[in-house]
């Protein structure tokens, strides 16, 4: 958050998969969906 100068998020993804941002995991591709349509969005390993 702090490099992309955000203070606050719109979408916390909560997952028990690991946090790469690859195609083959399925919180990194729907956050960066998210994040496509203007939204503020982390993914939070659980």
């Amino acid at each position: 958050m702090k490099i992309r100068g955000w203070e606050e998020l719109d979408v916390i993804l909560f997952s028990g998969d690991a946090c790469v941002d690859h195609p083959s995991f399925g919180p990194a591709v729907i956050g960066r969906i998210l994040e496509s349509y203007g939204l503020k969005a982390a993914n939070v390993k659980a």
